[in-house]
């Protein structure tokens, strides 16, 4: 979400994800865009509150900014896995893909690959940290090994180690 003031007139530019919309405008800039989304649309459900749940995140907005904290949706993220934390989301042979590890089972596999797409929607809204690794690990879930698996399993323990999952805008 972007709001840019030029000339006196505000901007919006509303994040948009399928049927939900999340605009930070000011009460003034909410009324018209009410308005607008009334007419185009008819009955249209909108809050306007200072603190909201929005697809997993935490949204704070307040005069020095909008904060968006994503722990909830990492507890879940992490919730029935027995794993350490680890200091780093990656090592040093994070990228290579050894050729003898023994593929998952589909069952795994479709496991593996739900997480993971669970980390990028993480990776790119509040943890870029981890946005490089899960890239590399969306080019594995479909013929996903145990090597693969391991390298979930580290990020979700740093995940574990990291709490932090705040992002200021």
């Amino acid at each position: 979400m972007h709001v840019c003031k030029a000339g006196g007139q505000a901007r919006v530019y509303p994040l948009i994800i399928l049927d939900d919309i999340l605009a930070v405008v000011d009460a003034e800039e909410a009324k018209r865009l009410r308005a607008r989304l009334e007419q185009l649309f008819g009955i249209v459900q909108f809050e306007e509150e200072d603190k909201l749940l929005y697809l997993g995140m935490d949204v704070h907005i307040e005069d020095h900014g909008t904060t968006i904290d994503m722990q909830f949706y990492v507890q879940q993220l992490l919730e029935g896995e027995k794993i350490e934390e680890l200091d780093a989301p990656g090592m040093k042979n994070t990228f290579i893909v050894a050729s003898k590890s023994e593929t998952l089972v589909e069952e795994m596999r479709k496991v593996l690959h739900s997480k993971t797409e669970k980390l990028l929607y993480l990776a790119k809204r509040a943890r870029p940290d981890i946005l490089t690794i899960v890239t590399f690990l969306c080019t594995r879930v479909q013929g996903a090994t145990e090597e693969d698996r391991g390298k979930l399993q580290r990020i979700l323990g740093y995940l574990k180690c990291t709490k932090e999952c705040t992002r200021v805008l």
